[in-house]
């Protein structure tokens, strides 16, 4: 079917061409090591637009694994720091 193809056409050439001139815009601007985060972030969109355009069901452990997600990117971005958390020790000399 043509329309088929057209559809397949029109994704691969202007929605994926679209994204990626978008991200590699976005590490000329930023870099590649903090650009990189957008990609840990596909999953949770994906959930999001499927909840909202397919009406599909979210569950428990779809939200875990996105907290899970932004969790990792918190810690390896370093806007969570891990010694907030940490005990202050008193060394004794």
């Amino acid at each position: 079917d043509l329309n088929s193809w057209l559809a397949v056409g029109f994704l691969a050439i202007v929605c994926t061409g679209v994204a990626y001139m978008m991200y590699f815009h976005l590490i000329v601007n930023i870099g590649p090591s903090r650009a990189i985060y957008v990609g840990y972030l596909v999953p949770m969109f994906g959930l999001i637009w499927g909840a909202l355009i397919l009406d599909e069901i979210i569950s428990g452990y779809m939200i875990a694994g996105g907290l899970t997600i932004l969790l990792g990117i918190g810690l390896t971005s370093g806007a969570i720091s891990v010694s907030r958390f940490r005990r202050k020790t008193v060394v004794n000399q």
